[in-house]
Order: C-alpha cells, then sequence, then structure tokens
C-alpha cells in the first residue's frame, strides 16, 4: 500500500504531462529529433569501433521517429469506411475474447463442481473422512 500510492501518484503525474505536451504539440513536433541530431553524438568515443555502433544507434533511432511520423500520417489519413471497419473488426476480436473467458470460467466452475459433489455424497452419507 505505501508503494502503491506513490507509483500512481507518478504516473498519474506523468500521464498528464505528457497528455500536455501532446495537445499543445499537436504530435506534429518531436523536439527529441532536435536533440538527437545535435547533442546525440558522444565526443568522448575514442575507438572506431564504437563511433561506429554510437552512429548506427542515432541513425536506428531516428528511423524510428520517421517511421513513427509515417504511421501517424497513415493513421490520419484513413477514411470513414476504413475507420468502421476497424472499430468492426475490434470489437468482433474483443467479443471473441470475452466469449472465450466466460467459457473457460463456465468449465472452471462445472468442472469444480463435479470434483466436490462426490465428496459431499459421501459426507452427506455420514462417513468420517480424515
Amino acid at each position: 500500500m505505501t508503494c502503491s500510492q506513490p507509483c500512481t501518484w507518478s504516473f498519474l503525474s506523468r500521464t498528464v504531462v505528457s497528455y500536455k505536451h501532446t495537445w499543445l504539440t499537436g504530435n506534429r513536433f518531436s523536439g527529441n529529433t532536435c536533440n538527437k541530431v545535435f547533442c546525440g553524438w558522444d565526443f568522448c568515443v575514442q575507438d572506431p569501433q564504437a563511433a561506429l555502433l554510437k552512429h548506427s544507434f542515432i541513425r536506428n533511432e531516428l528511423k524510428m521517429d520517421l517511421e513513427e511520423q509515417r504511421f501517424r500520417l497513415r493513421v490520419s489519413q484513413r477514411t470513414l469506411q476504413q475507420r468502421v471497419l476497424l472499430y468492426l473488426l475490434r470489437a468482433a476480436v474483443n467479443s471473441l475474447v470475452l466469449l472465450l473467458l466466460c467459457g473457460s470460467f463456465v468449465l472452471i466452475y462445472y468442472a469444480s463442481e463435479t470434483a466436490t459433489s462426490p465428496l459431499e455424497q459421501v459426507r452427506g452419507l455420514g462417513f468420517c473422512l480424515q
């Protein structure tokens, strides 16, 4: 309980800050790109292998950011038909998962009932089990 309150508080505060940042920038601006390009290099690197590794790390980060921007662009360009189809597919998958969960709970209930019913029948006859 002592740990859950600070964790919940930090989670909520980080969510609020992230939401404000997203709302202000509109998901179009990435200040991290500027930091990655101009501040990402470590000038203390002496080994050529380490420099090559750092270079590829920065390049891969920039590629991931560009791919994320492309994905957001594709999401924003979806038509109404594509959105409706996506929501219907999500509803179908969620319904299937819910149906499977309910079915498994029912099967567990019947299995536990059948496993305990012979024990109750023996107790009803007056036998003492130890």
